[in-house]
């Protein structure tokens, strides 16, 4: 069959790479097991402290338990990483909206409102 994953540069930028969130999900979680999962873990910008989450979701629940990568272009914005809800489960995610009319910020305020609320989660996922 076809690929999941189509890298033809190391930026992201080319028209040609093409990954899915599920397929994002599946090497995030793939990673946890990895011997440096710890490494790979805390090269991620942690949500209200540092990197380019450093000033979002401040005050709120995802801060200091969302680590995530983003990204953006014009009318594309995505989040995809780890997070610890507030029953301290671990959770992988990965968000991406794709040819989304609205601001950059409304995008970004969209994926940060879910992360909000997968790090609300005070119950168990299964």
């Amino acid at each position: 069959g076809e690929s999941e994953i189509a890298l033809n540069d190391g930026s992201g930028l080319s028209r040609n790479d093409l990954i899915s969130a599920n397929t994002t999900v599946q090497l995030l979680t793939f990673m946890t097991k990895h011997r440096y999962f710890a490494q790979f873990r805390d090269a991620l910008p942690i949500a209200g402290v540092d990197g380019t989450l450093r000033t979002r979701m401040r005050g709120t629940p995802a801060e200091g338990n969302v680590r995530a990568k983003t990204g953006s272009l014009s009318s594309v914005a995505s989040l995809s990483g780890y997070v610890t809800t507030a029953a301290g489960e671990h959770l992988v995610f990965s968000m991406m909206l794709n040819n989304y009319p609205d601001a950059a910020a409304v995008r970004r305020d969209s994926i940060d409102a879910i992360a909000i609320l997968l790090a609300s989660f005070a119950g168990k996922s299964q």
